[in-house]
């Protein structure tokens, strides 16, 4: 019956939404212990950030997501195809969630012989106060019980592990009320990390 099929829609994504947790969850714990391998692989850098967009999460209604490449030929790197993926993903996700109106916006561009990849959007932005917490496990800007938006609060923190497991860095700027721009910088060549940030 119609009551049926939307009950299990439900269940479908509640188990949805609890199998990415614990996946995010194993994926943490196994970055925290220095465990998780790095398959490093010559790539076209746009592949993967095509492959994100097409995988991430549909933008909210009216929102549209596009994909903004250089006309010129991007050098081809020696890095993780699928955790630059996973890298893209988290933050096409964030942006997904957090952007009610306007527009989301995956591009990639060359400088100083690093590949950066950057994901803007015109979504709600982050007050100042609360930014130096968008990195934090389990936390989001709106940590109240009634927040609007769900989430682990799992998703940034992962990009940030994923990105310094990789030598590159990831960075945010963003205005509360107009949007949020993360930065993702990584090595043409592959470059094993010291230490990975919260670590000793």
């Amino acid at each position: 019956t119609e009551g049926q099929r939307h009950d299990l829609t439900h269940v479908k994504r509640a188990s949805e939404r609890l199998l990415d947790l614990i996946e995010s969850l194993l994926e943490l714990t196994t970055l925290k212990r220095g465990e998780l391998d790095v398959f490093v692989e010559e790539v076209d850098p746009r592949a993967p950030l095509r492959d994100a967009v097409a995988s991430a999460p549909a933008p909210m209604s009216g929102v549209t997501m596009r994909l903004d490449e250089p006309t010129t030929m991007l050098p081809r790197i020696r890095s993780d195809r699928k955790k630059i993926f996973r890298i893209l993903v988290s933050l096409l996700g964030n942006a997904a969630k957090f952007t009610e109106r306007g527009e989301i916006v995956a591009s990639i561009s060359l400088a100083n012989d690093r590949v950066v990849y950057r994901v803007h959007d015109t979504g709600i932005g982050i007050a100042a106060d609360a930014q130096q917490y968008v990195f934090d496990e389990f936390r989001q800007a709106d940590g109240s019980p009634t927040r609007r938006y769900g989430g682990s609060g799992l998703g940034l923190s992962l990009a940030q592990r994923l990105a310094h497991l990789l030598g590159g860095t990831i960075e945010m700027a963003s205005t509360l009320g107009e949007g949020s721009t993360f930065t993702v910088e990584l090595p043409l060549e592959y470059e094993a990390p010291v230490e990975l940030p919260g670590d000793t």
